[in-house]
């Protein structure tokens, strides 16, 4: 069987009747850009914080939600969201070297291994050195949100 360069076969009988009536078939030879219009999404988060932020646990973090979380962080700077991984160190799709940690690194997102949540995200410091030195942890080293732990979640690897 010939393979068709159309897409449908109700294309393929459209161009057909236009040949039959004289009409050169020019087709899918244009491009046309456009613009999506805007639209409003809501969105659940995981988890309610104490100090206001949220927590988002991802077993998968998908595209998608990386998009969706750019989309909420550009929109919603007010928002603040931090991630609780499964397996921070896993890629973020087969091949990369972008891991879902070196992705919320770049992005300026915080995030945790889901067995080693931080204190700090739990109970938020209470006077101004507590809250200086939660600032100095959360704005150093990323990673550092892996090393203070709460006891352990039950979560299997």
């Amino acid at each position: 069987m010939a393979t068709s360069k159309y897409r449908s076969g109700l294309e393929e009988r459209v161009a057909s009747y236009l040949e039959s009536r004289g009409v050169k078939v020019e087709y899918e030879v244009d491009k046309i850009v456009y613009d999506i219009p805007a639209r409003q999404g809501t969105y659940h988060p995981d988890f309610l914080l104490p100090d206001g932020s949220f927590m988002e646990t991802k077993g998968w973090f998908k595209v998608q939600d990386r998009a969706k979380h750019l989309n909420i962080k550009k929109s919603r700077p007010d928002v603040k969201i931090r991630f609780a991984f499964q397996n921070p160190h896993t890629p973020i799709y087969a091949g990369s070297n972008t891991t879902y940690a070196s992705w919320c690194e770049h992005h300026d997102f915080s995030w945790c291994d889901a067995k080693k949540i931080p204190e700090h995200w739990l109970f938020p410091p209470a006077n101004d050195n507590e809250k200086l030195d939660a600032i100095g942890e959360e704005n150093g080293d990323k990673q550092s949100d892996e090393g203070k732990t709460t006891p352990s979640t039950g979560q299997e690897d």
